[in-house]
């Protein structure tokens, strides 16, 4: 699925997480079904070849969205602190509001050490402009464990060093 780019195994809250990335300036393949109009969002807000920034989207633009999004602060390296500035209820249901990394830096890591290797090494590929989605299985906000995919998408406050992380999710029907 992701032409030669590294995919990434990680595990969070017992669930475990495939992630497969892409480079910025690929089309991600048409099975991640509806996120691919999330994609063209953030496709659309590209300036010549620069990924945008935060600061280049309206609230507007994520009708129909809100609820399964987040934004997320990475700062410019992959060692900098993590805070997520939005979450969506919907993905607060899936991965709640806190981010891995305050929970890896709080004293309570998750259980697996597969999870901080494979969270260190999205954080690192994420940092060099790739596009990632992922796949696993999260609880629904009616409670029912579900298939779902995410993509996380880079963006760049200066235009070079990705500054923020945006996601959204979609369950399986």
């Amino acid at each position: 699925m992701n032409d030669g780019l590294p995919t990434v195994y990680f595990n969070d809250l017992g669930r475990d997480f495939t992630c497969y990335f892409f480079e910025a300036d690929t089309t991600p393949p048409d099975r991640i079904g509806k996120l691919m109009v999330f994609y063209r969002l953030w496709k659309e807000a590209w300036k010549e070849d620069r990924i945008p920034a935060w600061s280049d989207f309206k609230f507007e633009d994520f009708i129909g969205w809100h609820t399964y999004m987040s934004v997320m602060d990475i700062g410019g390296t992959p060692e900098d602190y993590k805070r997520n500035l939005i979450v969506g209820e919907a993905f607060a249901q899936c991965f709640g509001r806190k981010t891995l990394y305050e929970a890896i830096k709080s004293g309570n890591p998750p259980e697996k050490d597969i999870s901080i290797q494979g969270y260190e090494k999205y954080l690192s590929l994420m940092h060099k402009k790739h596009i990632c989605v992922c796949e696993g299985t999260a609880t629904d906000t009616k409670g029912e464990i579900r298939k779902f995919k995410w993509i996380d998408l880079p963006l760049s406050d200066d235009g070079e060093d990705v500054s923020h992380i945006i996601t959204a999710i979609q369950y399986e029907d």
